[in-house]
């Protein structure tokens, strides 16, 4: 067991290729279940499944144990979203994922 847990704050709507979204989400010590604020060393890897592009972020803290990004996905697909911290020894594959659809512009 990690020594967090993750809760993803999202809507189910796609992603927009070429928009920018934030992707939100808490961290809560799974011990005293208290929201982890802290941490500065929060990484986060999106990636078009299977591979084909990736990008990595450091998310920033909003407080209340919240973290977030920004990402631009570049095209329409299924993209995962890993989190990780390395001061906590919690790998991306740890914690449990985030899975995400984009489509296309509407024209």
């Amino acid at each position: 067991k990690t020594p967090l847990r993750i809760e993803y704050l999202t809507n189910e709507k796609p992603l927009i290729t070429g928009e920018a979204h934030k992707i939100r989400f808490r961290l809560t010590d799974r011990e005293t279940k208290r929201p982890n604020s802290v941490l500065r060393d929060v990484g986060v890897l999106v990636f078009l499944s299977p591979g084909m592009w990736q990008e990595r972020h450091v998310a920033r803290s909003t407080g209340d144990g919240l973290y977030e990004i920004t990402v631009n996905v570049p095209e329409e697909g299924v993209y995962f979203v890993f989190v990780e911290s390395p001061s906590q020894r919690i790998e991306y594959r740890e914690l449990p994922y985030l899975m995400l659809h984009a489509a296309g512009r509407e024209k």
